[in-house]
């Protein structure tokens, strides 16, 4: 019997179960078969076991992952170098077994024409440098290959490959839906914040540079779990703008504080931010606050909670 007598927030989690035996004869089981093999003997991708959260992105660069989509934890992966280019082949990756393989983009790049079977899961992968990747999914059966191309490869940098086994559980579609909230349905706070158009689409802008602009959402959620929030923006500026992003309760109490960065963004695209409310929330209303002192011409455009 395992119980929990008090649990002052949220709901008990249980991580893991480790059993032990007495027995010195008992062998442990073989280590079971990777998902994923790359092919040529290609000496610049090393397949790694259970994706999570602080693992270096890339074999000879320190960048870590800081945000997972909850279905890539615990995935198997490709390290490669952070930079793919004539001197270095690319490579072939075929699956032992059915799997559902996800590619990670560079949110700046365009979608290469090789992922057009490939379906957009709508979630994020975020490094400690200010990082996000889209993420993109195919179900793959047992010897089938992919071919690793350099399309979409932007900068020279390379994008982000996954595998978990292929699972017959339905996703939990009803739990899983996203709520967008429109920048310009939110308050205003600032002399220099003004709602416009930026590529012809309705927009919030720090039009003004003033440590007194707000800008915040109001958004409530109708179960308690940890909630995902991506803020969609876009930068003309050739320089990143420092940024930060207040969550807030019902009654203005203060939950979590965040330092962001907006990059530049590609002329007609646009760049996200993505966090999590941190910790489990309640069912019920929030505030998000997104505040900048330095940005100036730093246009938003909406806010989505899953």
């Amino acid at each position: 019997m395992i119980s929990f007598p008090h649990v002052a927030s949220g709901q008990a989690v249980i991580s893991a179960i480790a059993v032990a035996s007495l027995n010195k004869n008992l062998k442990p089981a073989p280590s079971p078969e990777p998902i994923l093999i790359t092919m040529n003997g290609d000496k610049n991708c090393d397949v790694q076991y259970w994706l999570d959260l602080g693992d270096e992105q890339y074999r000879n660069e320190k960048t870590s992952f800081s945000s997972l989509p909850p279905e890539l934890f615990g995935a198997e992966w490709i390290k490669t170098p952070k930079t793919i280019n004539g001197s270095v082949e690319m490579s072939a990756i075929e699956v032992t077994k059915d799997a559902d393989i996800f590619i990670g983009i560079d949110s700046l790049a365009d979608q290469p024409s090789w992922l057009k079977d490939f379906t957009n899961t709508n979630t994020f992968i975020q490094n400690d440098r200010y990082g996000m990747y889209r993420v993109f999914k195919k179900r793959l059966r047992k010897g089938d290959r992919i071919k690793l191309n350099d399309e979409g490869i932007l900068n020279h940098e390379m994008y982000l490959i996954m595998a978990q086994p292929a699972s017959k559980i339905e996703p939990a579609y009803d739990l899983k839906t996203v709520a967008s909230y429109k920048a310009g349905n939110a308050s205003l706070q600032g002399p220099g914040m003004i709602k416009g158009q930026v590529d012809g689409k309705d927009r919030v802008i720090f039009q003004k540079a003033s440590s007194k602009n707000i800008l915040e959402w109001n958004f409530s959620v109708g179960v308690a779990d940890m909630y995902s929030l991506t803020v969609s923006y876009n930068n003309p500026k050739a320089e990143p703008m420092k940024g930060k992003l207040q969550l807030l309760s019902a009654d203005g109490s203060l939950m979590k504080e965040e330092a962001i960065l907006f990059t530049p963004t590609r002329i007609g695209k646009s760049n996200y931010i993505s966090t999590t409310t941190g910790t489990m929330i309640n069912a019920g209303n929030y505030k998000l606050r997104l505040m900048s002192k330095d940005a100036e011409g730093l246009s938003i455009n909406s806010l989505d909670v899953q």
